[in-house]
């Protein structure tokens, strides 16, 4: 595995750590599958455990941990049928002892040191549930202290995110559930072959692919430069990953991201669920609160189809002016529903609209580009002549 004092020839230790991905996954590989089996010397005690899970498993992690701990939930499940539930390693703690008796509790730490995570294991030591630990530090107290122990093999990590140990307890996690499946017999010798072979395979496939992902990624962060906020969605196994994303770019460029909502959320075209991606996406920066004449200024500019602005006969644009949100306050579109929402750098284009007028339903072709620092409320018309306001309301 690669050692080094310095990150050259990479700019800084968070890349030059991606790009060390590939020999921390073989690593890992090496140390537990031996061809298209698992090596017993190894992989016999966490079998064991395994075997010994009577009820469901419970995984107690923080941060990217935790995020690799939702994404063992899935396939543990998935591939076992074994419950699975996810805590915070800061709430495990508080939890009743009557409903934590006869679990099995796995914790995660790229550290083996972490608070919180350390108090979780023992206290489900104390308990006397059977405990696994997955670390990245040889002889860290979790590693000592729990009833198994599924060391990662990243080598040391300098930058502050996580990179390839997290994708490191990924595979780890990966390889765990596949040996729940072989604890509770669902899975087949075949399949068990062909999924450690392509496990196998896998660190060569990212050396080839890191590359050409440097570039798009250079792309496409010149793209997205004066972008402000970022929404990462994922649907299933991909959530958690999301999640991740967002914390990595929160943490490397000090930009606000956030997991927002799983994608079927969005992509079902939930009006609240979109109004609160367009928000977090910063397409619609809304300024401190103006009233009076100004606010009556600003109405006149709002944009009404089928008539020119300053000329609204109709009162939606001084009502538009009198339901303005507070700055801070959250939105969300009462009225109507959206369909299709996409995102470019600091707007957002709603293409779409579909109302409901009592049994008959109207399609308005709309167009609106809310651009950065200015407040629109968008305003359709119901196909007979009547203006209606899609009206933005407190959250």
């Amino acid at each position: 595995m690669p050692t080094s004092i310095k990150p050259s020839p990479f700019a800084h230790w968070m890349l030059r750590e991606i790009f060390e991905q590939p020999a921390t996954l073989a690593a890992t590989v090496a140390q537990y599958i031996d061809g298209d089996e698992f090596r017993t010397d190894t992989c016999a005690p966490i079998l064991t455990w395994l075997k010994r899970v009577q009820n469901k498993i419970v995984i107690a992690a923080s941060g990217s941990s935790r995020h690799a701990g939702q994404f063992a939930e899935i396939l543990i499940e998935e591939l076992s049928g074994i419950p699975v539930d996810v805590e915070y390693a800061s709430e495990y703690s508080y939890r009743s002892e009557k409903a934590l008796t006869n679990t099995a509790v796995m914790v995660i730490s790229q550290s083996g040191e972490t608070a919180d995570t350390l108090a979780a294991l023992r206290k489900a030591n104390g308990i006397g549930n059977e405990t696994l630990a997955i670390t990245n530090v040889d002889d860290s107290t979790m590693e000592r202290e729990a009833t198994v122990s599924f060391p990662t093999i990243a080598g040391r990590e300098r930058a502050i995110p996580a990179t390839k140990s997290f994708t490191a307890q990924l595979l780890n996690l990966y390889l765990l559930a596949l040996m729940s499946a072989i604890s509770r017999d669902t899975i087949d010798v075949p399949e068990l072959k062909l999924r450690l072979t392509e496990v196998a395979a896998l660190p060569s496939q990212i050396e080839i692919q890191l590359k050409s992902w440097e570039e798009a990624m250079h792309r496409v962060a010149y793209q997205y430069r004066a972008a402000k906020n970022f929404l990462f969605l994922g649907r299933g196994i991909h959530y958690p990953i999301a999640r991740e994303g967002a914390l990595k770019l929160k943490e490397s460029a000090y930009l606000h991201a956030g997991p927002g909502a799983v994608a079927h959320r969005i992509a079902t075209g939930h009006a609240d669920a979109a109004g609160r991606a367009a928000h977090r996406l910063g397409a619609i920066d809304r300024p401190r609160r103006r009233r009076g004449a100004d606010r009556r200024r600003r109405a006149r500019h709002l944009r009404l189809p089928g008539h020119r602005p300053g000329r609204d006969r109709s009162g939606a644009a001084r009502h538009a002016a009198d339901h303005l949100p507070r700055s801070g306050d959250g939105f969300r579109l009462e009225d109507g529903n959206l369909l299709a929402a996409r995102a470019a750098g600091a707007m957002i284009e709603i293409e779409r609209v579909v109302k409901q007028y009592g049994d008959r339903k109207v399609v308005d072709e709309v167009s609106l580009t809310v651009e950065k620092g200015a407040f629109c409320v968008l305003l359709g018309t119901s196909g007979c002549g009547k203006s209606t306001l899609l009206k933005m309301v407190n959250r």
